[in-house]
Formats: structure tokens, sequence, C-alpha cells
């Protein structure tokens, strides 16, 4: 009788509400894990959460409807989330992976936190959907990290990453700018990005450091600017392989890859387009950049060589020179050398601004030739057949007279003639005996300013690299 009342009691008591402390031991050890004071970070104060550790992990196909709280986690054993659902954070800040860590599949439709994280032996994110902020800033994978086919429709942040094995990022879709900066990788580590899709900013490289990242760009695909189709976020297709595929038409700004240090890439010679070098560098930074890019990447590649010293002029032709020159007196002889010279051939080192200034000098004498002698100009070039005489010195007041198209041809003749005045290296003598004196002057004068453009190029550009590549390029 005494062990029926006994049996009955425990039942009633199984049956009953759980009591507050149970309640908040539920809160205490969320998802099976217990709390481990050993492991409190440095911010840690009283009353906050204790670290949790995981000895058991088991999440797969598991759905978190709110917070989703793993931070400064520590799971002795495989940790698996694959096929997971998170419709809110993922906070794995300083979580430790000290065995196999599964999150292929997962769907993160916010924010995914794993900055600071340390994964210890492989980690799966293959196929998994981030529909928000990825951040693995200053994460740790000492092992092979799989991102392979998975789809990043917000910022992939990597900067300050530690890669020390292969980082699988082939199929990957990225929908936003990616960030590697100060990202370190070890000897054995690459980044491979074959057949991946990247549509938007990839910044790489470390600014001031020796470390070299390395990325494997061969198979990559570049989009420029336009409009795609993207798996919509909540799309059951990723991690369910429903045959329905929900799809938004989105825009995106176009592929870019922008170079904050010396990086070694392995890419066709065709996707140089797409490399830029950081604008906030200084020259020798970028030239840095270029040669190693130059020894690494393109040995013996001759055209290559040329398209990457493109890229240094293209990059430091607006560039404000960073010397001493600014310590000497408005007064100074230097300071105003320098000033006019950065004024018309930049910093000199591939000086193409100069070539602007040409430009503007073929107008302004074209203009000149227009108004003053455009009879003289017709008559020279020969097409009095296809081009009306005007009076001399046509003013504004009497271009309404004309037809459009008459003054047209006449402009275009002009523009030819002021152009083969100022390019050529010597004057044609017909030029001389045809034209009237006070003529002659204004036309030796534009040919002495072309001549000047090209002993400026040839003479005063600090660096003959262009020269020595279109030699190479043309002659042999």
């Amino acid at each position: 009788m005494r062990r029926a009342a006994t049996i009955v009691l425990i039942l009633l008591c199984s049956l009953a509400p759980a009591s507050a402390q149970d309640q908040r031991d539920t809160l205490r050890y969320p998802y099976g894990c217990i709390e481990d004071e050993t492991r409190r970070p440095f911010w840690w104060k009283e009353g906050d959460r204790n670290p949790i550790r995981c000895t058991t992990s088991n999440f797969s196909v598991a759905q978190f409807d709110s917070l989703a709280f793993f931070r400064d986690a520590q799971f002795d054993k495989r940790a698996d989330f694959s096929v997971a659902q998170f419709d809110n954070w993922a906070d794995f800040t300083g979580a430790q992976f000290d065995s196999l860590a599964f999150f292929n599949l997962a769907q993160f439709d916010s924010l995914a936190l794993f900055s600071f994280a340390r994964f210890d032996s492989l980690a799966f994110f293959n196929l998994a959907q981030f529909d928000s902020w990825a951040d693995f800033s200053s994460a740790q994978f000492d092992s092979w990290a799989d991102f392979s086919s998975a789809q990043f429709d917000r910022l992939a942040e990597f900067s300050f990453a530690q890669f020390d094995r292969r980082a699988d990022f082939s199929s990957a879709q990225f929908w936003s700018p990616v960030d590697f900066r100060r990202a370190r990788f070890d000897s054995a580590a690459t980044a491979s990005f074959a057949r991946t899709t990247v549509r938007d900013t990839l910044f790489a490289g470390i600014q001031g450091s020796d470390d070299v990242q390395r990325f494997d760009f061969r198979r990559v695909q570049f989009l420029g600017a336009g409009r795609d189709d993207r798996i919509s976020p909540g799309s059951e297709v990723l991690r369910l392989g429903s045959s329905i595929i929900d799809t938004v038409a989105v825009r995106f700004p176009g592929a870019a890859v922008v170079l904050y240090g010396p990086v070694e890439l392995q890419m066709q010679r065709a996707k140089i387009r797409f490399l830029h070098l950081a604008e906030d560098l200084s020259y020798f930074d970028k030239e840095d950049i270029v040669t190693y890019l130059k020894e690494k990447s393109f040995p013996g590649d001759e055209v290559a060589h040329f398209e990457l010293d493109y890229l240094l002029a293209r990059s430091i032709m607006r560039q404000r020179p960073s010397g001493t020159y600014q310590a000497y007196p408005w007064h100074h002889p230097t300071r105003w050398w320098n000033e006019i010279y950065s004024l018309l051939m930049g910093l000199g080192y591939r000086p193409f601004r100069i070539f602007a200034w040409a430009g503007l000098f073929i107008v302004l004498f074209s203009l000149y030739y227009l108004l003053v002698l455009p009879n003289q100009i017709n008559t020279y070039l020969d097409v009095k057949a296809r081009a009306i005489k005007i009076p001399w010195r046509v003013g504004p007041w009497s271009l309404s007279r004309y037809r459009y198209d008459h003054l047209l041809n006449t402009f275009i003749s002009c523009v030819y003639f002021s152009a083969m005045t100022f390019f050529p290296f010597r004057l044609k003598k017909d030029i001389l005996t045809f034209f009237s004196r006070r003529e002659k002057y204004v036309i030796v004068s534009e040919w002495t300013l072309g001549f000047l453009v090209y002993v400026a190029f040839l003479t005063l550009a600090k660096s003959g690299s262009i020269l020595q590549q279109l030699k190479t390029l043309f002659i042999g």
C-alpha cells in the first residue's frame, strides 16, 4: 500500500507544471548546454550570462524562431546545424568549434554573427543562404572552410579572418560587397572562386603589411552592372530541395576587385580590367601592388605587364602628390615648379594628364581658325566643293545667315587642320608657303606647343616603363 502511494505521488509530481527554479535552469542552460564559468570573456561582468559548453549539439533541421544565442559557446563534439532555420539573429560570436561544424543548407534570415569564432576542424557552410549580413570578421579557420554554392545577399565580412587551409567559395553567389581586407592567409591557404559569380566589390589585400593573400580567380565570373534574378529570402529551394524556386529581380552595380595590398592572383589576363587600386593608397603602395602582381601572378607576360602599368596609370592620374614640395614657401621657385608640374603632368609617372591639355589646345585653336581664317583652311584642304566660303572674321551675329551643315563641315576641317598641325614632329613646308606671315605665327605657335608635349612625355616622365612596354609590344 505504501509503495503504491509512493508511485502515485511520483506520477503527480511529474505531471505538475515546472517550478520557477526549473524555468531559471532552462534559461541558464539553453539548448541543453551548460554554463562554463571558466570561459568568461574579458568583458564579462556580474549578472551577465556565462558562456555555455555544448557536449552534444545536434540541431539539424532545427528552427530558431527567436534569437539563437551561442555567443562564446564551446562545442566539444561535432556541431550539426545543417538545414537549420534561423528566423532571427544567429549569434555565434566568439564560439569555439573543437570538432566538425556543419552549417550546410542552413538558412540565415537575419544577421549571421560568427566574428571571433574559431573552427578547429572542418567548417561546412556549403549551400547556406545568408539573407542578411554575414559577419566572419576575425574568425579563425584552422582547417578547410567550405562555402561552396553559398548565397550571400548582403555584405560578406571576412576582414581580419585567419585562413590556415583552403577556403572554398566555388559556385557561390555574391550579390553585395565581400570584404577580405586584412584577412591573413597561411602559406597553404588559398581562396578558390571557381564558378563563383561576383556582382559587387570585392576588397582584398593588407595595407602596410608583408602578408600576402592568395585568390584563385581563373574560373570566376565577374559581372558588369546589370539586373538579375535572385532567390528570394525565405525560399525553400536551398534548404529542402523544392522544385519551386521563388526569385526576385535585383539590380547590382557590377564587379570590381579593389586591392589594398600585394596579393597573389591566379587569373586570366582579360580579367585585369576588373582590378582597381584603393584610392587612399600612396603612389609607392600602389607601385608595390603592381610590382608584386607582375612578379608573382604574371611572370614573363609582357602584355599583362602593360595592362598592369595602365592600371597604375589610371589609378594615379588624378592623385595629389605627397612629397616634400609643400614644405617650401609659396614664393620659392621649387614650389611653383612642382605645382605647375603636378597640374600639367600629374605625378609624372604616367603623364596622361598632359594629353588632356593637348586636346584642349587643339579645340581652342580650332575655334580660332573657324572664327578668323576659315576660307584659308578650306582652300588649303581643298574642300571648296563641300564647304561654303564664309566671310572673314565671322562673328556670332552673322552665324545665323548660314546653314548649320556648312558651318559644321567647316568646323570639322578646322579641327582636322589643328590636330594635323599639333601632333607631327615636323611642320610641312607647304604650310609655311601657303599662309601669310601673321597666320604662320599662330600655326607655328600651335606646332611648338605640340612639340613640347612630345618632349614632356619622353623626358619629364619619371618612369619610362610605358615606353618600354610599347616598344616590347610593337617591336619585340
